[in-house]
């Protein structure tokens, strides 16, 4: 997979999940997607520790997009579940 898509995929999809974790319609839907945010997040992990494997190319692209698309998606859930958490002690 080329590095590019990889940024352009990772990013689209993460601001998806984003967009509906901090929802404000509905706590179901925003704990749905936190769940699969820290599902990236972990898919993210596997390719940050993959990245460190002896390859031709340069490594740190890949590592630090990963790194990125990891922490973003780590806070887009926690976020979601903040605010899912909130909603419902209102």
């Amino acid at each position: 997979m080329h590095l590019i898509l990889l940024i352009t995929v990772g990013f689209l999809g993460l601001s998806i999940i984003a967009a509906i974790a901090l929802s404000r319609r509905s706590a179901f839907a925003s704990i749905i997607a936190s769940i699969v945010a820290l599902g990236f997040a972990a898919f993210c992990a596997f390719g940050f520790l993959a990245s460190f494997e002896p390859m031709d190319s340069p490594s740190w692209p890949w590592q630090l997009t990963y790194g990125i698309l990891e922490v973003a998606s780590l806070t887009t859930a926690f976020l979601g579940l903040k605010q899912s958490i909130k909603s419902k002690a209102r």
